[in-house]
């Protein structure tokens, strides 16, 4: 079974549930379990525990993560609820990323030093690591996938953030 009980957000006319990088569920209003969400496509979607809406188009951008992958995988759901669009970002490892922020123009995306490490686990150490030697790279990334910039900072960790905008030119990013 799929534990979706991260998140719930109603998009495209349906209520669906969510969960960290994994198969979205889709639900009934009165919570009953419908099935897997597929997104208008012949299979079903994995999203992660936060995604967020265009404030103009409404159109929703999802994010999923690889565990064992140096990858994201974005996705653009229209309105309506149908994927229109998947693109693949490139991090240097298998990075915990469980949020991000969106822009007028711009997918905000924190690859923060916590990663993935099999070798780690077999050696009976925690399968997710701190690697501060990796620093934290902040991609801003067009929201049609076509271009990503990144800026290196120190190493650090964010796990939700609230907001995100641009001003003067510049991105400003909310976040505990």
């Amino acid at each position: 079974k799929n534990g979706t009980f991260i998140s719930v957000m109603y998009h495209g006319g349906k209520l669906i549930a969510l969960n960290e990088a994994s198969t979205t569920c889709e639900m009934s209003m009165e919570l009953d379990t419908l099935g897997v969400w597929k997104a208008g496509t012949a299979t079903p979607i994995e999203m992660g525990a936060h995604n967020r809406r265009h404030p103009r188009t409404g159109v929703l951008f999802a994010l999923t993560y690889s565990v064992e992958k140096p990858m994201v995988t974005f996705h653009q759901i229209d309105a309506t609820g149908t994927l229109v669009k998947s693109f693949p970002i490139t991090l240097a490892a298998p990075t915990m990323i469980h949020d991000f922020v969106l822009t007028e123009s711009y997918i905000v995306l924190f690859a923060c030093p916590a990663v993935f490490d099999a070798a780690a686990a077999q050696k009976g150490q925690p399968f997710l690591q701190w690697k501060p030697q990796m620093g934290t790279r902040i991609g801003l990334i067009a929201l049609d996938g076509s271009s990503t910039t990144w800026v290196d900072a120190d190493p650090f960790f964010v796990f939700h953030f609230g907001n995100a905008f641009e001003r003067g030119g510049q991105v400003v990013v909310d976040y505990v």
